[in-house]
């Protein structure tokens, strides 16, 4: 299920925990951090926590904007809006 790569363990935290974050930022992707054979945790570096930030607040948009479409007749569509946006 996990990528052996994308593992650590408890122990490793522990030892040296800067290059736990290191590693996660080499790769670019989450740790799984397990505590013998249960997961724990995910590490995530900087970026990719923004990386997810940024995502999940465009998500936000889209249910808002879904949201006014529905109660609302005068909105502009998504295209149209861009277009003036970007002009």
């Amino acid at each position: 299920m996990f990528d052996r790569e994308l593992v650590k363990n408890i122990t490793d935290l522990r030892t040296d925990p800067l290059d736990v974050f290191r590693d996660a930022e080499e790769k670019a992707s989450p740790l799984f951090v397990f505590n013998r054979t249960e997961p724990i945790g995910v590490i995530l570096s900087w970026g990719e926590y923004a990386h997810i930030q940024e995502k999940m607040e465009d998500l936000r948009y889209i249910a808002e904007l879904k949201g006014a479409r529905e109660t609302s007749q005068g909105l502009v569509d998504w295209e149209t809006a861009r277009r003036k946006l970007t002009s």
